[in-house]
């Protein structure tokens, strides 16, 4: 409903722009920068009522194929993505759409890095920054649950009110594109996993965990707050009609 759009609309827009570590990030371009673009882009695409499943294809399959190269991180949006492709047209797996869909991104992969060197050093830049964050950077830090320690507090309160917000999307039947919502949510428990083995993080390599948890926030407040307005409203009418 619009109240629902409404409301899960604003509380992504403030929740977002009002948190530090989101707004410091912001400040300064980078891989995390191109990563949340690419995903609000993917909210829009996703709660989007109509899409002309070609012009749906393509723009998914360009930008899986660019967040890919901006960072190995996003290779976990192929979650979203194909959540998003499933529930808009369930003739997925006819007449090759599917393969077409994974040619289109390699096609879309070797435009975007044309001016690479050479495509083997580009997979070896993307290794090299997987290495970089397993050794340390001069100063590393335990990995496993001292790396978990700290990245909780860093995204703290948000990842406890998210975990709660699981448990509501889960037992939940009244939210619209659901599934959507749980591969976004899923998308964002991996990347903090695979952050947890890292002997060297930074906190904006958590913002695009932080903005997917404040999606899943938002969505589930939409519909609790959603729910009570309803009945409220229903109050109403039966107190004038009493």
């Amino acid at each position: 409903s619009l109240k629902y759009n409404f409301i899960a609309g604003i509380s992504y827009f403030i929740f977002s722009v009002s948190t530090a570590m989101i707004v410091d990030m912001l400040s300064v371009f980078y891989t995390e920068s191109s990563l949340i673009i690419v995903f609000n882009i993917l909210v829009v695409i996703g709660l989007a009522e109509v899409f002309n499943k070609w012009r749906l294809y393509i723009w998914l399959a360009f930008l899986f194929a660019f967040a890919a190269s901006a960072k190995l991180t996003g290779l976990v949006f192929i979650l979203p993505i194909l959540a998003i492709i499933i529930s808009k047209d369930k003739a997925l797996f006819k007449d090759m759409k599917i393969e077409g869909f994974f040619l289109l991104i390699a096609i879309f992969y070797l435009l975007i890095n044309i001016f690479a060197t050479s495509y083997m050093s580009l997979f070896d830049q993307m290794l090299a920054n997987v290495y970089h964050l397993k050794t340390g950077h001069g100063t590393t830090y335990p990995s496993g649950f001292y790396q978990f320690k700290h990245m909780v507090k860093v995204l703290d309160p948000w990842i406890f009110i998210f975990l709660f917000s699981l448990l509501f999307l889960f037992l939940s039947k009244n939210i619209k594109n659901k599934f959507f919502v749980i591969s976004v949510s899923l998308a964002s428990i991996l990347i903090f996993l695979a952050q947890v083995n890292s002997a060297f993080t930074l906190n904006r390599n958590l913002t695009i965990v932080l903005i997917m948890m404040i999606f899943t926030i938002s969505i589930v407040l939409s519909v609790g707050l959603s729910y009570l307005l309803n009945k409220n409203d229903k109050l109403q009418k039966n107190n004038l009609l009493i």
